[in-house]
C-alpha cells in the first residue's frame, strides 16, 4: 500500500521543472522625474507565440527580480498604468542585470492599450491585488475553484477553505454584490471560471467603517468576481447527471448497489435582475450544502447586532444535527437546492433574497471504544450503535436596502427557517472496571422527532451629518423560535457486582415531549464624533433580552398507561437581559490605528421553576474594554494587538435542574446556580505577503483567561454510571498558536505550504468530589507541495499530523495521547485538451497504544474524461472512488475527562459515468478577439 502512494508522490514530482538552468534578471523602474515606480507588471514572454513564462510585480522600491530558465528570444514587457508599456527583447544565457528602466508617461490613453492591458495577469490597484483571470488557463468545465487554484497568492485547501495573502477568505462577491449569502464556497463551486474577468483581493472594512469612513480595525479577506461583460446580460450554467454502482467483493450487483447523482446551476444575470438556481441530488455521500451553509442561512435565533451574540448549540442527539455532521460515516442520500434573486430596482434601492432546502436520509453502523478517567483507574466503555436519520431543513433569507440619500440609508433584513426531523438509535453498551470486570451493560432504542421554525428580523438606519465623520446608527432586532420534540425511550440496564454476578436490572419505557419557544428584543445605537482630524468618539448603547421557556413533560409507560414523572418533568422559564454603555476613542495615525474602549455591562439573570425548585433573580455588572493597536510595517506586513474582556451567559439546558436521562449510563442535570463566565483575551496577529515574490506568512497567537469557567462536574458510582452537572470552577486557560508559510520556489517550478498549529487547554473539574486539573494539548502539522504551472499537470503531495496528550492530576498513570495522520496526493493530467486523467490517494494512519489497535485506512480514487461537441459543452466522465474497498470511517475526540474512537461504515468501491453539459447564453456579445490567453 505505501508502495502505491510513493509512487503517486514520484509521478507527482517527476512533472516538476527539474534539470533546467535558471537565471535570474533584474531591474529598477522609474518614471521620467527618477520617482520609483512601485507595483509595476513585468512579463517575461517566450517568443515567438508569446506565452508567458514568468512575471513579476515591482516591490516598494520599484526592482523586481524574475528567475526563469536559460533562454534565447524572450520578450520583457513592462506595463503601469498612465505609462507607455516597455518591452526589450533578450537572451537570457547568464545572470542579467538591466539596471534603471525609465518609463515615460502617455500622452493620451488609446482603445487598443485598454485592451492589451487586459492581458496583464496581475497588478495592484491601489490595496488591491487584481488578477486577470483569462491570464490563467482554465479548462471549459472549470468553476471559480479551479480558477482560484492558479493565483499565485491565493490557495484552496481539500476541506474548501480559501486562503489569500496568508488570511483565511471569510466571503466571495459578484460584481461587489453577495452571491447565496456570505458563504463563499456556493460562489465558488458553482460559478464557471470563464465567466469571471478579474478576480480582486482586499482587505474589506466592516459595513460601519465604509459608511462612516471612520476605520473601526475591523477587516476581512475578501475576494471580489467581476464579471465579463458578455456574462452580465444573458443566461449561462450547467447540468451534471451520473449513474453507476457499488462493486462489492463478489461482484454481485443488487437494488442496494446503485448510485447517482445530479446537479444543476443555472444563472441569467442583466443590469437590473440576478437570478440563479442550484441544486444536488446523489446517494454517494457528497455534502449538498455544508455546515457554513447553515449557519449562514439560519433564520432561528441568532442575534444580529455588534453588541451580543448567543450560541448555537448542535448535539449528535439532535437529529437535525446529524445535517451539519461528518457525512462521510454511515451511507446517506441527499438532495439540496437553492434559489438567489437580486433585484437592482434603481440606483438606491436593493432586494436580494436566497431560499435553501436540504433533505437528509443517513443510516449508520458504529462501533465506539472509550477510556473515561476514574478516580485511580481508567474505565472502559465500548457501545454498538445503529441509526438511522431523515432531516429536512428549510432556510429563507432577504434584505433590502435603501439609500435615501448619500448622507442616509436604510437595510432591513428577514430570516426564517423551518425543520422536520426525526431519528432512531439502537445501542448496546458494555462498560468494564478494573481487571476488565463487567459492570454494567444496557440495550437502549431511542427515537425523536423534532419541528421546529424560527424568525429572526432587524432594521438599520445609518445617518450621516455635515460635519465628516459624525454619524448616528439605530439598529433594532427581533426575533422568535418555535421547537417541539417528541422522543420514545426504552431501555434495559444490567447491573452487576465486583464477583461479576447480576446485582440489578432496571427497564425503563417512557415518553417525552419538549416544547420550547425563544423570543428576543435588542436595540442598539451609536453615534460616532471625530475629535480633530484623526480621533473619533464612538458611544454606543445596547438592550437584549432574551426570554426563553423549555416545558418538558416526561411520561412513564406502564401496563399501557401514561403516568407522568414529575422527577423529570418540569417547566422552566428563563429570562436574561442586558444593558451595555461603551465609550470607544480611536486614533489613525499612519501608520498606525489605536483604540481604546470601556464598557459597563449590567446582566440580569431570572428563572421560575414549577417543580418545587426556589425561583432564581441575579442581577451581575460587570467592566468590560479592549485595547487594540493596528500598525502598517510596510505595504506588504502589519501587525496587529487586540486584549478585550467579555462574558458568557449559562445556556438554558445548563441552568434547569431536571435530570435527562436519554442516556442511562450518563444522566446530565442543570444547575441554577451557575454564574456567568468572564474572558480575558488577547490576540495578536502578524501578516507577511510580498506579492512581488508571492511569499506569505501569518502568525496568530491568543490568550484565554476564564474565570468562572462552567465546566461539567461528575460523580461515578460503583456500577460506573456518571452523573454530570455543570459548576463554576476557579479559572480556566486556553492558548493558541498559528503559523503557515507559502513561498514558490521558480527554480524547481513548484510551491510549498507549510502550517503549524498548537493548542492548549487547561480547567479544573471534579470527579466524585475530588478535584481533578486536566491540561490538553493539540497539535497539528500541514504541508503541501504543488506544481506552479498546471496548463498540463496540476499535482499536489501533502501530510498532516496531528497529535493529541491529555494529563490529569489526580493520577499521573492516567494522562494519555493518541497520534493520527494522513499523506495525500491529487495528480490531473490534460492531454490534447480534451482528455484528462485525475487520480487522488489518501493514506490515514490511527496509531497509539492508547486505543486498542493502530488502523490503517488507504483511500484511492481515479477517473478519465473527455470533452466533445465544437465548444467542448460536453464533458463525459468514468470515474472510480474507493478502489481499495476502504468501508471504515475513524473519528477520535477528548473531552470531558475521556478519550473516545468512533468507527462508523462508510461507502466502499463503486464505479460512475457522469456527463455534464455547459449552458452558454444566448445571444451573448462575442468577446473581444484581440485579447490573447497566456499561461501561468
Amino acid at each position: 500500500m505505501k508502495c502505491i502512494f510513493f509512487t503517486t508522490c514520484f509521478l507527482c514530482l517527476s512533472f516538476f521543472g527539474y534539470g533546467q538552468n535558471y537565471y535570474g534578471l533584474s531591474a529598477t523602474l522609474t518614471d521620467e522625474n527618477a520617482t520609483e515606480l512601485v507595483g509595476a507588471t513585468v512579463l517575461l514572454l517566450n517568443l515567438p507565440d508569446s506565452t508567458m513564462e514568468e512575471y513579476a510585480l515591482t516591490n516598494e522600491k520599484g526592482i523586481f527580480k524574475i528567475t526563469a530558465p536559460k533562454r534565447t528570444n524572450y520578450l520583457l514587457k513592462i506595463s503601469y498604468m498612465g505609462y507607455e508599456d516597455y518591452e526589450k527583447i533578450l537572451d537570457l544565457n547568464q545572470k542579467m542585470d538591466l539596471g534603471t528602466i525609465v518609463l515615460k508617461e502617455k500622452s493620451e490613453l488609446l482603445e487598443s492599450i485598454e485592451v492589451v492591458e487586459e492581458r496583464i495577469p496581475i497588478r495592484m490597484n491601489g490595496d488591491t491585488l487584481e488578477y486577470s483571470a483569462d491570464a490563467f488557463e482554465t479548462q471549459e468545465h472549470d468553476n471559480v475553484e479551479a480558477l482560484l487554484k492558479k493565483l499565485p497568492g491565493v490557495q484552496v485547501e481539500r476541506d474548501g477553505t480559501i486562503k489569500a495573502q496568508g488570511e483565511t477568505v471569510d466571503r466571495i462577491l459578484v460584481d461587489g454584490k453577495e452571491f447565496f449569502g456570505d458563504n463563499p464556497e456556493v460562489a465558488m463551486k458553482n460559478l464557471p471560471a470563464d465567466a469571471i474577468n478579474k478576480v480582486q483581493v482586499y482587505d474589506r472594512k466592516s459595513e460601519m467603517a465604509e459608511f462612516s469612513g471612520v476605520d473601526d480595525g475591523v477587516e476581512k479577506k475578501t475576494i471580489n468576481l467581476t464579471l465579463k461583460e458578455d456574462k452580465k446580460h444573458g443566461f449561462f450554467g450547467h447540468l451534471e447527471g451520473g449513474y453507476g454502482y457499488s462493486v462489492p467483493d463478489q461482484f454481485e450487483a443488487t437494488s442496494e448497489n446503485h448510485r447517482y447523482l445530479g446537479n444543476v446551476s443555472l444563472n441569467y444575470f442583466n443590469p437590473k435582475v440576478r437570478l440563479s438556481t442550484i441544486g444536488a441530488i446523489n446517494n454517494i455521500n457528497e455534502e449538498s450544502f455544508s455546515f457554513m451553509d447553515y449557519i449562514n442561512l439560519m433564520g432561528g435565533i441568532q442575534s444580529m447586532m455588534s453588541g451580543g451574540s448567543l450560541n448555537l448549540e448542535i448535539s449528535e442527539d439532535d437529529p437535525l444535527g446529524a445535517l451539519l455532521m461528518n457525512n462521510q460515516e454511515g451511507i446517506a442520500q441527499t438532495i439540496g437546492g437553492g434559489v438567489n434573486f437580486n433585484w437592482f430596482i434603481s440606483n438606491k434601492t436593493e432586494w436580494s433574497t436566497h431560499y435553501f432546502y436540504s433533505i437528509l436520509n443517513r443510516e449508520k453502523d458504529a462501533y465506539n471504544f472509550s477510556r473515561s478517567v476514574n478516580l485511580n483507574q481508567f474505565f472502559i466503555r465500548n457501545s454498538w450503535l445503529n441509526s438511522t436519520v431523515q432531516a429536512g431543513n428549510h432556510n429563507l433569507n432577504s434584505t433590502f436596502t435603501h439609500e435615501f440619500d448619500p448622507t442616509q440609508d436604510l437595510k432591513f433584513e428577514i430570516r426564517f427557517k423551518w425543520n422536520d426531523a426525526a431519528s432512531n438509535r439502537q445501542t448496546r453498551e458494555q462498560s468494564f472496571g478494573g481487571n476488565n470486570q463487567l459492570l454494567n451493560e444496557i440495550d437502549q432504542g431511542y427515537n425523536q422527532k423534532q419541528l421546529g421554525w424560527g424568525l429572526n428580523s432587524n432594521v438599520l438606519y445609518r445617518k450621516k451629518f455635515k460635519k465628516k465623520g459624525r454619524v448616528l446608527m439605530s439598529n433594532l432586532v427581533f426575533g422568535y423560535s418555535k421547537d417541539n420534540q417528541t422522543s420514545t425511550n426504552i431501555s434495559t440496564t444490567n447491573l452487576y457486582n465486583d464477583g461479576g454476578s447480576l446485582q440489578l436490572v432496571d427497564s425503563l419505557n417512557q415518553d417525552q415531549l419538549v416544547l420550547g419557544n425563544q423570543q428576543i428584543y435588542g436595540a442598539e445605537f451609536s453615534f460616532i464624533e471625530p475629535l480633530g482630524k484623526r480621533n473619533f468618539l464612538d458611544i454606543k448603547l445596547v438592550g437584549m433580552l432574551n426570554l426563553d421557556t423549555k416545558d418538558r413533560q416526561v411520561y412513564d409507560i406502564e401496563h399501557g398507561n401514561n403516568l407522568i414523572n414529575s422527577a423529570l418533568s418540569n417547566l422552566f422559564q428563563k429570562e436574561y437581559n442586558y444593558q451595555t454603555l461603551t465609550a470607544r476613542f480611536q486614533r489613525n495615525q499612519k501608520p498606525y490605528t489605536i483604540t481604546i474602549e470601556a464598557a459597563l455591562q449590567r446582566s440580569f439573570l431570572k428563572g421560575i421553576f414549577t417543580n418545587g425548585q426556589a425561583d432564581l433573580a441575579r442581577t451581575y455588572y460587570y467592566p468590560l474594554g479592549a485595547i487594540a493597536l493596528d500598525y502598517k510595517i510596510s505595504n506588504s506586513s502589519n501587525l496587529d494587538f487586540r486584549y478585550q474582556t467579555r462574558i458568557k451567559e449559562p445556556q438554558i439546558q445548563q441552568l434547569q435542574p431536571i435530570i435527562n436521562n436519554n442516556s442511562p449510563l450518563a444522566l446530565y442535570i442543570g444547575n441554577p446556580n451557575l454564574n456567568p463566565e468572564y474572558h480575558h483575551e488577547i490576540d495578536i496577529q502578524y501578516n507577511l505577503f510580498e506579492q512581488f515574490s508571492f511569499t506569505s506568512f501569518f502568525a496568530n497567537a491568543s490568550f484565554t483567561v476564564l474565570q468562572n469557567q462552567i465546566v461539567d462536574n461528575q460523580v461515578i458510582d460503583e456500577n460506573l454510571r456518571i452523573r454530570y452537572q455543570p459548576e463554576n470552577t476557579t479559572v480556566g486557560y486556553q492558548g493558541r498558536l498559528y503559523l503557515s508559510f507559502s513561498r514558490p520556489i521558480k527554480v524547481l517550478g513548484i510551491k510549498f505550504n507549510i502550517g503549524v498549529n498548537a493548542e492548549v487547554n487547561q480547567r479544573t473539574s471534579q470527579i466524585n468530589a475530588v478535584a481533578n486539573e486536566e491540561l490538553t494539548q493539540r497539535y497539528t502539522f500541514k504541508a503541501s507541495l504543488e506544481n506552479r504551472k498546471k496548463k498540463i499537470v496540476d499535482a499536489i503531495v501533502g501530510t498532516r499530523i496531528d497529535f493529541n496528550k491529555s494529563a490529569f492530576s489526580i493520577n499521573n498513570s492516567l494522562n494519555t495521547s493518541y497520534l493520527n495522520y494522513v499523506a495525500y496526493s491529487d495528480v490531473k493530467v490534460t492531454i490534447a485538451k480534451k482528455w484528462n486523467i485525475n487520480t487522488s490517494f489518501d493514506y490515514k494512519i490511527y496509531a497509539d497504544p492508547s486505543f486498542a489497535e493502530n488502523i490503517y485506512i488507504p483511500m484511492w480514487s481515479a477517473g478519465i474524461s473527455r470533452t466533445f461537441l465544437d465548444a467542448n459543452q460536453l464533458k463525459i466522465e468514468l470515474r472510480v472512488f474507493n478502489i481499495l474497498d476502504q468501508q471504515l470511517s475513524v473519528r477520535r475526540i477528548s473531552q470531558n475527562d475521556m478519550i473516545l474512537e468512533s468507527r462508523a461504515n462508510t461507502l466502499g468501491r463503486y464505479i460512475m459515468l457522469s456527463a455534464r453539459y455547459k449552458i452558454t447564453q444566448v445571444g451573448a456579445k462575442n468577446p473581444d478577439d484581440g485579447i490573447q490567453l497566456i499561461e501561468e
